[in-house]
């Protein structure tokens, strides 16, 4: 089916008395494009479909927990919403997680601290290293199966930092106050649930 504007165009020329090709043709080039590009789209859906679903289910394989509200992990991340991924067994790192329109995956790992007595810059880049290692074989298993993109892995090496987000602990939830700033981490206020 095409675009109301180009079956409305269609129409005009199909009632016209008389047309020759050059007329015919922008339109018929203008209807292909529109239909493939419908077509390209509903392809992308699905292979962005698949690595969502691979990839959750990759990392649940691998006893990798979400921290979610309001659904699953398919369904936020389907909504183009971040997920949290906890990362084992250390609770205060988490990975942000994200697969955007297009199904490039992208990822930010961070650690959760009250406060800067916390920072352990070696052991958090340790356990980045760690991660970053196990990410890449997700995404070698997955890539087996489905084609995966991903927006710029940086190592923990490459860069002499890591994202710290500033919490407090409340009775309900945790919320962020901010991102510390300085060699170990880039500042950045952000809601925390």
């Amino acid at each position: 089916k095409l675009p109301p504007d180009l079956q409305s165009e269609g129409e005009a020329l199909l009632g016209a008395e008389s047309a020759s090709p050059q007329v015919y043709r922008p339109f018929i080039e203008k209807a292909e494009a529109g239909v493939q590009k419908k077509e390209i789209e509903a392809i992308l859906q699905e292979v962005r479909k698949g690595v969502i679903e691979r990839l959750t289910a990759k990392l649940q394989e691998r006893g990798y927990r979400f921290l979610l509200e309001g659904g699953t992990p398919e369904e936020v991340l389907e909504r183009g919403q971040p997920v949290k991924v906890q990362v084992l067994p250390e609770e205060d790192y988490l990975v942000l997680l994200k697969v955007d329109q297009n199904g490039a995956v992208i990822t930010r790992f961070v650690r959760e601290i009250e406060n800067t007595e916390e920072v352990d810059l070696e052991q958090d880049k340790a356990v980045a290293r760690s991660w970053c290692t196990v990410y890449k074989e997700i995404v070698a298993e997955v890539s087996q199966k489905i084609p995966l993109r991903i927006e710029h892995l940086v190592e923990p090496d490459e860069v002499d930092q890591i994202d710290y987000l500033q919490v407090t602990r409340g009775p309900k939830r945790w919320r962020a106050k901010n991102r510390l700033k300085g060699k170990t981490g880039r500042a950045q206020e952000r809601e925390h649930p």
